[in-house]
């Protein structure tokens, strides 16, 4: 994670309308560099002189904050409002920057990339809990008016006198770093010691801790874990709180009045536990790709293995999204995604064994993940008994996982023994995050903990490859990864050996997306609005929709620091900032698609960005307004390879569609656009048409008792099975012809 501070570069990018290639827009970037130094450096700047040997903590507030984000740090928290994994994070980073004694309390440059790796390695019987004990001092209020420091606007502060010149505060705070447990019974809850961030002695000051469990508050300590048994679903808030009234905690210095910290963890016990091995697999050196590559298996089925549907997880920087649950997200995990309106249960019930692919590095290159596929492919085939064969489902990247390693095995002569793929909005034309919105991203990066999280995870391998426009893509925004990415697509072509169906998330009838208004997004309509005006802090942070061919600003971002005429006093601590040059970026582009708008897949980027965003700026910036919550994410012409000209209308041209698609058979929304990989009931009902098993052995304990058994080429009923009154047994020997057979 960087440290605050924003780049002094002003970056204009001014891309001109261009007819000749809508595709490639054309941008000029002209950089100029202000000679005053970075915001953070300024502030830091301003304390360059001062006597560090005075703060007694090591830390200091007023160095990297104003009155909000000190009130922040002083405030408990309080039942009603519980706080997040993100409020902990956010807490540490403007402690982390408050250090001024060098003695590295707050030890993790990387706090995200850490909680990303211990969630990685996790058992879901087991949840860390973060702890930030810190004690941190700020300036008098009176500190100027009592002539005890001096401070000119163009010089750094002056102590005159060191006595009594600052109030102590303590901030603790503890936090689970996953906010869902996907699965129910016992959970142990412990302290890893990197994740530990004091300078206080703990024993000084008692703490009792509430897991929301019913069985109240227990003394909390640090070196043991404690195990809690969740039997209900719902947020369950972790609670800690001082003993203040304990006579150990009074001759504390400094000294503890009651403290609250609460945290919510969600809990849901309805997830069925899967069966969880690892596989890995080395690309051989002469490969471009070579090395390790690890997933983890989550086998989910009873009985033999002998009906395998192959699930291939899409993208997912850091491997935060698991079976369980997706980390310090609202999001959820694999099982409940793939099991959308009973999708993998009523699978399941026709006999359908899952198989899901996590893998490790879901953001690493693509081929390098289909390379894997291929393998468990080969694994599962060389497993499974009976004649069935291989159904492969890829929701988003991972439909072009799944393309990738079937064209491949079928290159190599290898069987993959594969009936059907299922590519489920997938970006098969690539992906679209919007440039503005990428821009916004990447300028405010250095001062705010979501959008470091955000900008990482844009420039990843796979991120490259995806996003048809992309912030480092230089001068017509697009990678070179991209841009060989495509190209290797383009002359592998499609699996022949199997039958290809595509769905897409996007609107049939060519209906674009939505703004919060109810009405359509047109091409450069504002997407997210951010200014505040204050006397001590200036901001803008504004971002429009891509335009069709027409040059339009699509990011307009600023941030300053000014100076109020006269002294600033606040009632909780001393902040004054000398006026300085604003950091700012402008982004117009030209000549481009406005993929932003179009029919398909939605995700809520906007509003995701709109929550609150951590860091120095979080506390201080006030609210986030969103025109539109949603955009497109994966058109609908990616999702089913068809030319963009279909866009306007599929359902009333389908057959010309599947004609000139590379797909066997194309599956969309019939109205307004889904949110991507929302697995409809109409989605379930068009999948399922394709399910059904061709060969079918029913049992009389497999409780085959609801519905129509079906199968493509035969039925055998073992002994004991009795069908229920007018119950009728279909064979389907015909595509999409039924008939019936008595019993």
């Amino acid at each position: 994670m960087k440290k605050f501070g924003l780049t002094q570069i002003l970056v204009v990018i001014a891309i001109w309308s261009h007819a000749q290639s809508v595709e490639k827009p054309r941008v000029i970037i002209q950089e100029t560099v202000p000679a005053s130094k970075s915001l953070q450096n300024t502030r830091t700047d301003r304390f360059a002189q001062f006597d560090k040997s005075v703060i007694k903590t090591g830390f200091l507030v007023d160095k990297v904050s104003d009155s909000s984000s000190f009130a922040s740090l002083t405030k408990a928290q309080s039942k009603e409002r519980a706080g997040s994994t993100g409020d902990w994070i956010s807490t540490y980073h403007t402690l982390k920057s408050a250090e001024v004694s060098g003695s590295n309390v707050m030890k993790r440059d990387q706090l995200y990339a850490g909680i990303d790796e211990l969630y990685s390695k996790k058992s879901h019987d087991s949840i860390p809990l973060g702890l930030i004990a810190i004690a941190f001092e700020s300036i008098k209020s009176d500190a100027i008016q009592s002539n005890k420091i001096k401070y000119n606007s163009l010089k750094p502060i002056e102590i005159r006198d060191s006595k009594d010149l600052t109030d102590e505060h303590l901030k603790i705070s503890i936090s689970p770093l996953q906010e869902y447990l996907g699965t129910s019974g016992a959970v142990t809850f412990y302290f890893p010691d990197d994740y530990i961030f004091t300078n206080i002695e703990l024993s000084q000051y008692p703490l009792s801790i509430d897991f929301d469990d019913g069985k109240g508050f227990q003394p909390l300590d640090f070196n043991k874990g404690y195990t809690v048994d969740y039997q209900t679903n719902g947020p369950k808030e972790i609670v800690v709180k001082s003993n203040s009234e304990t006579q150990l905690a009074k001759n504390a210095s400094p000294s503890m009045s009651a403290i609250t910290s609460s945290s919510t963890l969600m809990v849901s016990t309805n997830i069925p536990n899967p069966v969880t091995t690892y596989f890995s697999t080395t690309i051989p050196t002469p490969y471009q790709y070579a090395g390790l590559v690890e997933a983890n298996l989550y086998e989910y089925y009873s009985g033999p293995l002998d009906n395998p549907i192959i699930v291939i997880d899409g993208f997912d920087p850091g491997n935060e999204r698991d079976w369980w649950e997706t980390n310090d997200s609202n999001d959820p995990g694999l099982y409940e995604l793939l099991n959308q309106n009973d999708f993998m249960e009523d699978a399941k019930t026709l006999g359908y064994d899952f198989i899901v692919i996590d893998n490790i590095a879901g953001a690493d290159y693509i081929e390098r993940n289909a390379y894997l596929l291929a393998e468990v492919i080969d694994k599962v085939n060389n497993e499974k008994i009976g004649d069935n064969e291989l159904i492969i489902v890829g929701p988003s990247m991972g439909g072009l996982i799944a393309r990738i390693a079937l064209k491949q095995m079928e290159d190599q002569n290898r069987d993959h023994h594969t009936r059907l793929w299922v590519s489920f909005d997938s970006p098969q034309k690539g992906a679209n995050v919007p440039l503005g919105l990428q821009k916004w991203i990447a300028f405010f990066a250095g001062v705010s903990d979501k959008a470091e999280d955000g900008i990482s995870k844009l420039r990843q391998s796979a991120g490259k490859q995806l996003l048809l426009y992309h912030e480092s893509g230089g001068s017509n925004a697009l990678t070179t990864e991209r841009s060989n990415f495509q190209s290797f697509l383009n002359t592998l072509g499609y699996p022949s050996d199997v039958r290809k169906i595509a769905i897409s998330n996007g609107s049939g009838i060519g209906r674009g997306i939505k703004n919060n208004a109810d009405l359509f997004i047109q091409p450069g309509d504002r997407l997210l609005t951010w200014e505040k005006w204050d006397p001590l802090f200036n901001i803008k942070g504004n971002v429009w929709s891509v335009p069709v061919n027409s040059t339009q600003k699509i990011f307009d971002g600023k941030i300053g620091l000014s100076w109020t005429v006269g002294l600033v006093f606040f009632p909780v601590g001393f902040t004054a900032w000398a006026l300085i040059r604003k950091t700012s970026s402008t982004s117009f582009v030209g000549g481009t698609y406005s993929y932003d708008i179009m029919p398909g897949g939605w995700k809520d980027l906007p509003r995701d960005m709109a929550d609150p965003i951590g860091g120095f700026l979080g506390p201080v910036m006030g609210d986030i307004t969103t025109n539109t919550n949603n955009v497109c994410h994966i058109p609908l012409f990616s999702a089913l390879d068809l030319p963009i000209s279909f866009t306007s209308n599929i359902a009333t041209n389908h057959s010309l569609a599947v004609q000139t698609s590379p797909f066997d058979e194309l599956y969309y929304a019939l109205l307004d656009n889904e949110e991507h990989i929302h697995i409809s009931s109409k989605t379930h009902a068009d999948v399922f048409k394709e399910l059904v098993p061709e060969v079918l052995e029913i049992d009389p304990d497999k409780g085959w008792d609801e519905g129509d058994i079906i199968a493509t080429q035969s039925i055998k009923i073992l002994p004991g099975f009795k069908s229920k009154p007018g119950k009728t047994l279909y064979i389907d020997v015909v595509p999409n012809k039924l008939n019936p057979i008595g019993l």
